[in-house]
């Protein structure tokens, strides 16, 4: 009698987890998108939050609508989009408050510094996620890495044209 107990004690503590994963994934997902807009002015948090709660819509309405996937499923394709743009807000937060930044060298300097570390990020979310995509049921595809990695090339120029331009400014205000 007690196995049968804790057996279906269990199947309800599934359907609980279950049915609340989505709605997890979103909070955590909601309450990120707070933490990295706190203390910036009202409209571009409320903008940006608004931004990201789109996203998250739109990215829960594809895979269950088009992909017919499973509330859990598609939570955990939830959280691994937002790890993988974790880098990506860091980046947009950053770009923001480097517009504060008054001299134009440190301005530069700072913003090669911000890409190469954003590149970084990237590559190393990128690599994460592909590894441990087998844990949550997920295929590896090689093609969707081999795309993810190519969002750095976009950073590495913006870093190196950056870098130059660090060097111009900062050589030329010594002279």
């Amino acid at each position: 009698m007690s196995q049968l107990l804790s057996g279906v004690l269990l199947l309800l503590i599934a359907l609980v987890i279950r049915a609340l994963a989505l709605s997890v994934a979103r909070q955590m997902v909601r309450g990120w998108a707070w933490v990295y807009t706190w203390g910036l002015p009202r409209d571009m948090r409320d903008r940006r939050r608004k931004e990201i709660a789109s996203d998250v819509r739109d990215h829960i309405v594809t895979l269950s609508d088009q992909e017919r996937l499973a509330s859990e499923v598609i939570a955990v394709h939830v959280l691994l989009a937002w790890l993988r743009g974790v880098p990506s807000d860091l980046g947009w937060l950053f770009g923001n408050l480097l517009l504060k930044v008054p001299r134009p060298a440190e301005r530069v300097f700072f913003a090669s510094l911000w890409t190469g570390l954003t590149t970084g990020a990237i590559v190393g979310g990128v690599l994460g996620t592909f590894a441990i995509s087998p844990l949550f049921g997920i295929q590896r595809s090689w093609l969707a890495l081999v795309e993810s990695l190519a969002i750095i090339v976009p950073f590495a120029a913006v870093d190196y044209y950056l870098m130059i331009q660090w060097h111009k400014l900062s050589h030329g205000a010594h002279r």
